[in-house]
């Protein structure tokens, strides 16, 4: 593994699609503190360049955890005898976008981040002072809807002004999920109405399914995205991870179905008509 000083300071102990995962000798630990005479690498949120199958890549430092010393006890002993300290590091690989062009990313999220708290507060401003069609039970689940937009959105660019990338890229993937929920709430009213003719509905949105979905529009969207956050953080078993990933690919094929059916049949047609 080479850094900046060209010298072998560790070695990749698994190479992901996403994340690379290295054992490193004589590192500083997550407090930032040096031991004497090692490499300045294996701080949270450092860039770190490598080579992986004759090629090289960059990644961002997102967790740095011992790896042979699992006490404080141990890691006093290993000083006394002069052990080399070892920790191992997961390095997040950074996409194309973030790697070539690291102002577009920042500034999209910036700007993504921005649009979502509006969002959150003035759809909390306006069931506070208006309330909801639905009565109390859509007021509720639409303000925790709203409430969870604003965290979201506040802790995804909260992590990433701090360097945070591992905590912000999981706040990230939360925020899109609630986001989506927006227009998951209009397809599930649509493919309902397929299906079971819109049973339970009712035009004020008081009836059974109206309550139900006055939270199931994002609730098993946070459910998936927290599978595949955790299934990635806890490094699970590879066909856990692999479970986490088709989830995430099926909920991904639904909306994307979903979005073409209706745009293609039901809302776009209606769109277009006011325009021509």
């Amino acid at each position: 593994m080479s850094m900046e000083t060209q010298k072998q300071i560790g070695t990749i102990s698994s190479v992901g699609s996403v994340a690379i995962t290295a054992i490193l000798q004589g590192v500083p630990a997550q407090d930032g503190k040096t031991e004497k005479g090692a490499p300045a690498v294996g701080k949270l949120g450092s860039y770190v360049m490598m080579p992986v199958a004759g090629r090289s890549v960059i990644g961002s430092i997102t967790s740095v955890r011992r790896a042979d010393l699992p006490g404080a006890k141990a890691a006093k002993d290993a000083k006394e005898d002069g052990q080399p300290i070892r920790q191992e590091i997961e390095i997040q690989l950074i996409g194309t976008v973030r790697a070539r062009v690291p102002w577009l990313h920042h500034w999209i999220g910036r700007l993504y981040g921005l649009t979502a708290l509006i969002a959150g507060l003035g759809g909390l401003a306006f069931i506070a002072l208006q309330g909801t069609i639905g009565g109390w039970p859509m007021n509720l689940g639409f303000s925790l809807y709203g409430a969870l937009i604003v965290v979201a959105a506040v802790e995804t660019v909260r992590n990433a002004m701090w360097r945070r990338f591992d905590v912000h890229r999981a706040w990230a993937i939360r925020l899109f999920a609630l986001v989506i929920g927006s227009w998951l709430y209009r397809m599930d009213y649509g493919f309902w109405r397929m299906l079971a003719h819109g049973a339970g509905h009712t035009p004020a949105f008081d009836g059974a399914f109206d309550v139900v979905m006055s939270f199931f529009f994002y609730v098993p969207n946070l459910i998936v995205a927290e599978a595949f956050i955790r299934a990635r953080r806890l490094r699970a078993r590879p066909s856990a991870r692999i479970a986490a990933a088709l989830l995430l690919s099926g909920a991904t094929a639904f909306v994307a179905l979903g979005t073409y059916y209706f745009t293609a049949y039901h809302w776009g047609p209606a769109i277009l008509k006011g325009f021509v």
